[in-house]
């Protein structure tokens, strides 16, 4: 039976036991430079002590596997067992590599499905299980991006993502909305381009991301956008007590109405 060896894997034999790369092997060699690795048989150790293993367990004629091993001295003088020797480093490394992107990989899905029970404890708990959890991180950054805001500047959300990225700083707003019509108003800093695709997406991910907004309260903001309407956000209140859009105006521009007032 064969036995089936990782990619640059060697059994350590004599005196010490255990398994070895290959890709750490210059560091043996300069520690140790009787070191050898026989890539036939998959051992290595002191050159005493893998012939003694070789002629124990009759592995061949030892003569041939002395000049094939890789040692520090064949590695130097033979191109064909350096060509075979950086071969196997090179797969070792591939090997190397893989596992540690999926060990990355099961780690970010086992914190995704705890992420996503964290969030369904949460809303389970809330009395209103509208409210959208925030994720305090991104919430923080957004909150303070927007507060940090000099005059003159103003946040740009018509590219925001998911996780809170995206937002752009700009200066000259001719061709965007504000968020709320009200000039002393946080969100009057934070603009989009009613004309772009994704302002809409956009725009519902802030909200989600500077928090404590219903869903119910996204979803009129985010059709009214969607229809051209200009969304006309108030934060003078807390938004779980307080009408998050101000109250239709008497008088309306066509394309350019408030939307109803949206009382809790």
């Amino acid at each position: 039976m064969t036995t089936k060896h990782a990619p640059g894997s060697y059994h350590r034999v004599g005196g010490v036991k255990g398994t070895l790369k290959i890709r750490g092997a210059e560091k043996q060699f300069e520690k140790d430079s009787t070191f050898v690795y026989e890539p036939t048989y998959r051992v290595c150790g002191p050159r005493d002590e893998v012939k003694e293993w070789l002629k124990k367990n009759n592995k061949g004629d030892q003569d041939v596997v002395v000049k094939n091993w890789f040692s520090k001295e064949n590695i130097t003088k033979s191109k064909e067992i350096k060509k075979l020797y950086e071969q196997q480093v090179e797969d070792s490394n591939t090997d190397h590599f893989e596992k540690q992107e999926e060990k990355k990989k099961s780690k970010n899905q086992d914190l995704s499905v705890w992420s996503k029970l964290w969030k369904l404890y949460q809303a389970q708990r809330s009395d209103d299980k509208e409210v959208v959890t925030e994720t305090k991180v991104e919430v923080s950054t957004i909150k303070s991006t927007v507060k940090s805001l000099s005059d003159g500047e103003f946040l740009n959300v018509s590219s925001m993502k998911k996780n809170g990225e995206g937002g752009v700083v700009v200066t000259d707003v001719s061709e965007f909305r504000h968020l709320s019509q009200d000039e002393a108003d946080t969100f009057y800093r934070v603009v989009y381009k009613p004309e772009t695709k994704s302002s809409v997406k956009g725009v519902e991910n802030f909200m989600r991301n500077y928090g404590n907004v219903r869903e119910t309260q996204i979803k009129k903001i985010t059709d009214a956008i969607s229809s051209g309407k200009k969304a006309n956000i108030s934060r003078g209140k807390s938004p779980s007590r307080a009408p998050l859009i101000s109250p239709k105006r008497s008088k309306k521009t066509k394309g350019e109405d408030d939307l109803d007032d949206m009382l809790d």
